[in-house]
């Protein structure tokens, strides 16, 4: 990434991680990745989401707001 400016350096690295979004496809393209895994990734995705979703709902019911 040092081709890039300080400023587009920091866009891509914080803001819009290109390496997370390139990998799968490029992976796809060049034939690197195996049909599991492009069937995994869904159902970990769908595990990941529950979990997340479980933890917010928790939390949910043990906040008590402060104010008027």
């Amino acid at each position: 990434m040092t081709i890039y400016p300080k400023v587009m350096q920091f866009i891509f690295t914080y803001i819009f991680p290109v390496a997370f979004v390139a990998f799968l496809p490029v992976r796809m393209v060049t034939g690197q990745i195996n049909i599991y895994f492009i069937v995994l990734l869904p159902v970990a995705a769908g595990i990941f989401f529950w979990i997340a979703k479980s933890i917010w709902r928790r939390g949910l019911k043990h906040y008590g707001s402060t104010g008027t």
